[in-house]
């Protein structure tokens, strides 16, 4: 639970893929979080001048948000259930877009400190990864780091 700051090296989306596109390297990337609460992820995106993107997903509803200090976040929210007394733990994501209910199936880690997911890099793929996989074109793995 709480917040986290999602690595830009990782970046990605949890569970609806296609979001965001920018050219490696580039300065100009949003920062990124991950709100977690009991039942909810909410993964935000920054908007500011200084990191001008559109965020865009055929699969996932995107909703603008301030939070209590007037910063302008576009997100999108998850709903999750996790199973961790397997091995490796278990995530599954639900969320909503113009395709009606969406799912996906992650595992996860909570290492030294830091929160990884492991999705597969393919939205709507029912198959869950079976380890942390490094075949980037299979998986998508997004690491953060808790800020509060």
């Amino acid at each position: 639970m709480g917040t986290w700051l999602v690595d830009p090296s990782r970046c990605g989306s949890l569970g609806a893929s296609e979001l965001l596109a920018r050219p490696v390297g580039d300065t100009n990337v949003p920062q990124m979080t991950l709100v977690i609460s009991g039942t909810t992820i909410l993964h935000r995106y920054r908007k500011d001048r200084m990191t001008p993107f559109e965020l865009v997903s055929p699969r996932a509803d995107i909703k603008t948000s301030r939070d209590h200090s007037g910063v302008r976040y576009e997100a999108i929210e998850y709903s999750y259930y996790v199973v961790p007394n397997t091995s490796p733990h278990r995530i599954d994501l639900q969320f909503a877009g113009p395709l009606g209910q969406q799912s996906s199936y992650g595992i996860f880690r909570l290492q030294q400190g830091q929160l990884w997911f492991c999705f597969p890099a393919v939205t709507g793929d029912s198959r869950r990864p079976r380890a942390w996989d490094t075949d980037a074109g299979a998986t998508r793995v997004i690491r953060a780091t808790r800020v509060d």
